[in-house]
């Protein structure tokens, strides 16, 4: 089932990235990042079609990642590798956006939303975009170069290699369609169901542990610290529960101590690890 969603996901964020670049970038010339806009720049020196040099610069770049990153990272790239390039011939064909070439900002700003939900997607389905992220990170791993940095620089130097004088426009477009890219990538990354981080500090801290555990089927940790005030030493219940089910903790918590302080914090992702309630089941032996 795991593997279904992930290629689902790898799917549709490819889908999102090619419709991104094939349907509003290149119909209104805006600048590229990525093998997109060396492909371009190549393009400009070899007339042959965009999705043709994405493929090549793609294969050259999955076989130096598998050969000096490692077979498991080669492996995350290699769907969007070859899928890519074939998304990107089809949703080249369609120009029905060409239409915002009267508002190059508003385009410029949705193709970098698209590409950074379909980069998005790609990430959370535990696959990478490849591209030249794969050269910076074979940098960090031989030098110990900031991958971000690297990653900055490249995109800056291919957009600088798409520069025209007499369309100076297309290259401020390209660096607001980068940036809308990377807001919208962190967001669609760490987009997980909401959950809230619940600190209690109550007289009652056991009564509500009890209260969370077996009524609520919440896990949580109970520090130990000291009340300001009278110095003296307090229980402190810290539970990370999802956003529907803040409501009726709450209730729980306050019926059992209606003096209980409540802190609430968004969180935005958390991961269990080995950190898991075990429930009274899971802990018989069987003989």
């Amino acid at each position: 089932m795991k593997k279904c969603t992930d290629l689902i996901l790898l799917t549709v964020g490819n889908i999102f990235c090619a419709v991104a670049v094939g349907m509003v970038a290149l119909p209104l010339s805006i600048s590229l990042g990525g093998t997109s806009g060396l492909g371009r720049i190549l393009n400009a020196l070899i007339p042959i079609r965009l999705s043709v040099w994405v493929m090549i610069l793609n294969v050259i770049l999955f076989s130096l990642a598998y050969f000096m990153v490692g077979k498991k990272f080669a492996s995350k790239t290699l769907f969007s590798a070859l899928v890519f390039p074939v998304l990107l011939e089809i949703f080249s064909r369609f120009t029905f956006m060409s239409i915002l070439k009267s508002d190059l900002l508003l385009g410029s700003v949705i193709a970098g939303v698209l590409l950074g939900t379909g980069g998005g997607l790609i990430l959370r389905g535990n696959g990478s975009c490849g591209g030249l992220d794969i050269i910076a990170i074979i940098l960090n791993k031989r030098f110990g170069l900031s991958t971000a940095f690297l990653v900055g620089l490249f995109d800056g130097l291919v957009l600088l290699g798409q520069f025209q004088s007499d369309n100076a426009l297309s290259f401020v477009y390209g660096i607001v369609l980068i940036i809308s890219c990377s807001l919208t990538m962190d967001r669609i990354v760490v987009a997980q169901k909401h959950e809230v981080k619940m600190m209690i500090f109550s007289l009652e801290s056991e009564k509500i542990r009890q209260t969370l555990l077996h009524e609520e089927d919440c896990g949580l940790s109970v520090l130990h610290g000291e009340s300001g005030y009278m110095n003296n030493p307090i229980s402190v219940i810290v539970s990370v529960v999802p956003y529907e089910k803040v409501s009726s903790c709450k209730e729980a918590i306050l019926k059992t101590d209606p003096r209980a302080f409540i802190v609430l914090e968004n969180v935005q992702a958390a991961y269990s690890g080995n950190y898991k309630l075990r429930r009274p089941e899971d802990t018989i032996r069987k003989d």
